[in-house]
Order: C-alpha cells, then sequence, then structure tokens
C-alpha cells in the first residue's frame, strides 16, 4: 500500500511539471514573458466546467399519452439527459439510432432521457419515436422555447446526478457521441 502512495505522489509531481500548470504558476515562464493562452475549452462543455448551472426542468406535452402537461426536472441521484429534435431535421434523423442505442445501454442504470420535439405535430413526434423506437417524447411548448432559448437542432443538454447541468451539445452530431458516452460513464460511476 505505501508502494501504491509513493507512486501516486510522484505522478502527480510530475504531471504537475509538465503541464502548463507549472508554466502559467510562473513555475516554468520566464521572467516577463506573456503566460500561455488558455486552451480553448470544449466544444461541449464550453461554460458549465467554469461556473454551476443548475439542469433546466420543463413542463411539456407527453407523447404518446393522454396526460396534456407533464413536468421533467433533474431528481437527485438520476442522470437527465434532455435530446432537443425535430422530425424534420435531418441532422436529428442521423443522429437518433446511435442515441437510442446508448440509451439501451444506459437503461439499467439512473439515467432518464427526454426527447423534446420542437416545431412539430403530434402526428410527426409520434412517427418519428415509432421510427426509431424512441420512449419519453415531448411536445415543446412557448415556455419550453424560452427556458432553453430555442436551441439549434438537435441538441442535448446533459444534468448530472445532483441536478447541475454538465453538458450541453449543440448542433450535435454523431462525432460527439463518444464524448457524451464518456460523460455518461464518468457520471453514473459509483
Amino acid at each position: 500500500m505505501i508502494q501504491f502512495w509513493r507512486m501516486f505522489i510522484i505522478t502527480i509531481l510530475l504531471t504537475f511539471v509538465h503541464t502548463d500548470a507549472w508554466a502559467n504558476s510562473g513555475g516554468g515562464a520566464k521572467h516577463g514573458a506573456d503566460p500561455a493562452p488558455p486552451p480553448k475549452p470544449d466544444r461541449a462543455n464550453h461554460k458549465f466546467w467554469e461556473s454551476w448551472v443548475p439542469m433546466l426542468g420543463f413542463t411539456a406535452t407527453k407523447i404518446p399519452g393522454l396526460v396534456d402537461q407533464q413536468k421533467v426536472s433533474p431528481e437527485e441521484g438520476r442522470m437527465l439527459v434532455v435530446v432537443f429534435v425535430a422530425s424534420w431535421c435531418e441532422p436529428c434523423q442521423q443522429l437518433m439510432p446511435d442515441l437510442v442505442k446508448m440509451q439501451r445501454r444506459y437503461q439499467q442504470l439512473p439515467v432518464d432521457f427526454a426527447y423534446v420535439f420542437m416545431h412539430d405535430t403530434r402526428e410527426d413526434a409520434e412517427g418519428f419515436m415509432k421510427e426509431f423506437s424512441i420512449d419519453g417524447g415531448y411536445l415543446a411548448n412557448a415556455d419550453v422555447h424560452k427556458v432553453f432559448h430555442n436551441p439549434e437542432l438537435p441538441t442535448i443538454y446533459v444534468g448530472d446526478r445532483h441536478k447541475w447541468l454538465a453538458a450541453r451539445y449543440e448542433k450535435a452530431r454523431r462525432s460527439d457521441l463518444p464524448q457524451l458516452d464518456e460523460l455518461m460513464k464518468l457520471i453514473t460511476a459509483n
């Protein structure tokens, strides 16, 4: 056990010495030199790692179903993934098969998926859900558009198990899904 901690401390020290943190702290920078610019933020998580933003809830029409309005909000201990799509949106159609597979992989874990149909009729949304075997669809109303600032499609919001916004993928692409998968593994880990 002592060997493990010794190696752990050495690894941390070497990591600190060989990173920009060392250079930016003044340890590796020459006197008077401008510090290196901070790295560009990740496309998906551009502002959410810097500040705590609560994951937003909303009220929308559940489909299929007879309930007019249903509240969707993050729950303590459960991850919430909100996917904004439209039946007519080609990028949404391309994203769905892989996203539905991902949802199935996480169905035994504390993860909830909510697919919110923007600018769609109930019939179009139900057809889209049937085509891609989607559970948990909602029709957006004016309040949903306002709360989420009418996001470009497809957009994915990810809330962690403590009701905080962990990531937002605007104009999500299939190439974003491996990063989303890694984030979900991290959040759902015990």
